[in-house]
């Protein structure tokens, strides 16, 4: 998987599929695991990212025990728009900006499944 995500089939298919020239992005990815209690609080992403792919390793989810990643109107953790359980067969996709507010919300106590997922983000080389 990881060598897929690094060919330029990958990169020309994410910037067919959002409209960005991601020719002079660097790759970076970084792997999460959430146990249960783990979760994050509503933010945006650093402002040198300029796109972040979600992927996610989870065969079964339920939805009642938190950690979907959930789509958020506003910075508000109760404005949710949409939450995505991390199920193996969805990957979330999304363009950074000063208004994409997203968190997982904490997986409850009690879960006994881990969350794993994968971050593939593009970002601007620093100058």
């Amino acid at each position: 998987m990881i060598d897929e995500l690094r060919s330029s089939g990958y990169r020309n298919a994410i910037a067919e599929l959002t409209g960005l020239d991601l020719s002079n992005q660097i790759l970076g990815m970084r792997f999460y695991r959430y146990n249960p209690g783990h979760g994050t609080y509503p933010h945006h992403d650093h402002p040198a990212n300029t796109l972040v792919h979600m992927f996610y390793f989870c065969e079964k989810w339920d939805s009642r025990w938190g950690g979907c990643f959930r789509i958020l109107k506003e910075e508000n953790p109760d404005s949710g728009f949409l939450d995505i359980p991390p199920l193996f067969d969805i990957s979330v996709a999304f363009v950074r900006s000063d208004n994409s507010w997203h968190m997982v919300p904490h997986i409850a106590p009690d879960v006994t499944q881990i969350r794993y997922a994968l971050k593939a983000c593009f970002y601007k080389p620093q100058e």
